[in-house]
């Protein structure tokens, strides 16, 4: 099988930053809503290698300035 995606995991959740091969770059620039990528990497967990890390950093979703309150 072909790897296509680094995913990071804490306590089995799957988190960021995400590593994806540079031929996916395009297709991601097309998605819409906060979860398209997620989605589509997860459809093909044969194809996603998960490390699994020591940091719950990881599974914090920071998109906006007020995300960071209480950080």
């Amino acid at each position: 099988s072909h790897l296509n995606a680094l995913i990071p995991t804490y306590q089995g959740k799957t988190g960021n930053p995400v590593a994806i091969k540079r031929y996916f770059f395009e297709t991601f620039k097309q998605l819409q809503g906060d979860k398209g990528g997620k989605k589509q990497l997860l459809s093909q967990p044969e194809h996603c290698l998960f490390n699994e890390v020591d940091d719950a950093g990881i599974i914090f979703d920071i998109d906006r300035p007020e995300d960071l309150q209480g950080l």
